[in-house]
Formats: C-alpha cells, sequence, structure tokens
C-alpha cells in the first residue's frame, strides 16, 4: 500500500534488521514531515538514533521500556547508555524497570518518566461468564489443544502444545 495516503503502515520488508526497511522508515519519516518518535523496542530505537544522528538532527526521540532492558543484554545496555543523550525522554512501564535503567544503562533517574500501563483490573474480573469451547470456537482454535496464553508484540513466539 501507498504509504503517501495512509496513516497505518506496515513493512513490505521481512527479516528483524533488513536495511530495506530502514530506508522505508527513513522516507515515511521525511515525507510525513514527523519531528517525534516514540520507539519501544531495540529494532525501533536504532533506526530512530540512526535516523536523527545521520539524517534529521532535530528529531526528538522517546524511548519507551517494557523489560528489555531485564535481559542484561550487552549491545542493548551498551545503545541505552551510549545513546542516552541522543534521547529525549525514557518512559518507564514500573519501578523495577526504572531501576533496572539505572543500573544496567547507565541513566540518572531524573532522565526517566515513570508511566504505569494504563490497565484496568477490574475489567479483568474473574466473575465474567464466558463459553470456553465457543471462544476457541471464534479463534479457530481446536478444543484438545493446551493453551499457553500471550500479550504482547511478537505473535511468531507463541505457543500451542498438543495435551
Amino acid at each position: 500500500k501507498d504509504f503517501k495516503n495512509s496513516k497505518v503502515f506496515y513493512s513490505k520488508y521481512r527479516g528483524k534488521y533488513n536495511p530495506l526497511s530502514f530506508f522505508e522508515c527513513l522516507r515515511i519519516v521525511r515525507y510525513k514531515k514527523i519531528n517525534l518518535i516514540h520507539a519501544h523496542q531495540l529494532k525501533s530505537l536504532l533506526y530512530s538514533l540512526l535516523i536523527k544522528k545521520l539524517f534529521q538532527k532535530n528529531l526528538k526521540l522517546v524511548y519507551h521500556e517494557h523489560g528489555s532492558i531485564f535481559e542484561n543484554n550487552p549491545i542493548y545496555n551498551f545503545v541505552i547508555d551510549k545513546f542516552q543523550n541522543d534521547i529525549d525522554l525514557f518512559l518507564s512501564v514500573s519501578l523495577e524497570t526504572t531501576k533496572k535503567l539505572i543500573q544496567n544503562g547507565s541513566l540518572n533517574k531524573n532522565r526517566i518518566v515513570l508511566l504505569y500501563n494504563c490497565i484496568d483490573l477490574n475489567s479483568y474480573s474473574t466473575d465474567q461468564k464466558y463459553d470456553r469451547d465457543k471462544e476457541l470456537i471464534n479463534l479457530g482454535i481446536d478444543k484438545s489443544c493446551f493453551i499457553v496464553g500471550f500479550a504482547g508484540t511478537d505473535m511468531s513466539m507463541t505457543v500451542k502444545l498438543s495435551e
């Protein structure tokens, strides 16, 4: 789909760090005159940092840390530490995540804004009645499958196990 007439974009390139997807992203940022990027994962952070450092120095960059910092990955920690001055705002989803950003990413606590995930726990009442078999049919899942729950962004990591 032509990105010029759309508000939602899906990359036509596959592969986690395909350089063509970077240039596609750069084209969209330039064409749409985007001046702020809110990044959530390492790939989007790296792409945003490259765009800012090489092509659009006035780009504002917000990095939203959801939990990758807990993996204590030396490459991830290096990127957070060495490029922290190019990131205008760090958002953290919990106090523990904030502590890990300070510890593993060598961030000053004043650079981090704590923004709890906005989840209304009352919406997930265990008193709600639902028909499991009906829901499985709606999702196209066989009743004999053992279901491993998943909440996240990478659906390739989901697994169905046979009972």
